[in-house]
């Protein structure tokens, strides 16, 4: 079993932690551990919940069937992913007023802001997680992977958010993602 395919759903569902860690660090909102402990919780739900449910599905799909369906659908879920980042590059510098390109955010993390945080975290992982499972990614491995990735770009990103390169790398992390979640669906295809 090969640790690789785990590996890069953990980080291509987890970058955009990446970019809320660094949101936080760059507007000095503290991410204190249990709050990021509880937001990658919620992240690991989801997940386990969307590789169940591909799993419960996978008996009733054909193997080689299931196997493209999966990769298909993680391919456009990452050319999704660089067509929104696009999207949103396009509108920022069209937009008459940089100020509607900046989220907002308040200086401290309240609870029901990290577990809506979290829930937001997760949604990604959902189409993604079921499509994964589809093409066989183990259960186990890839929600781990999910967690330990989700929590380190959290911390990652709040403590560096501040860095010229971080905030460069966070710019792109969703053509990043797009990436990793094309990378994966072509893995998963051929191997």
């Amino acid at each position: 079993m090969s640790v690789l395919p785990s590996l890069l759903f953990g980080i291509s569902a987890s970058l955009d932690a990446l970019l809320v860690g660094c949101a936080l660090g760059l507007q000095k909102v503290p991410l204190p551990a249990k709050h990021n402990l509880l937001i990658s919780a919620v992240t690991l739900i989801g997940t386990v919940i969307s590789i169940s449910l591909g799993n419960l599905l996978l008996p009733l799909i054909p193997g080689e069937i299931a196997t493209r369906t999966g990769s298909s659908i993680l391919i456009l879920f990452g050319l999704y992913y660089a067509g929104k980042w696009l999207v949103s590059r396009w509108r920022c510098s069209s937009s008459d007023n940089s100020s509607l390109c900046r989220e907002k955010k308040n200086r401290n993390l309240t609870l029901p802001q990290t577990l809506a945080l979290g829930c937001a975290l997760s949604m990604n992982n959902i189409g993604i997680g079921f499509s994964a499972s589809i093409t066989g990614l183990p259960f186990l491995p890839a929600s781990i992977s999910t967690f330990f990735c989700s929590f380190g770009f959290l911390t990652l990103g709040s403590r560096l958010g501040r860095s010229v390169l971080l905030q460069r790398v966070g710019e792109y992390a969703d053509p990043i993602s797009g990436f990793l979640l094309i990378l994966l669906g072509l893995w998963q295809l051929y191997h």
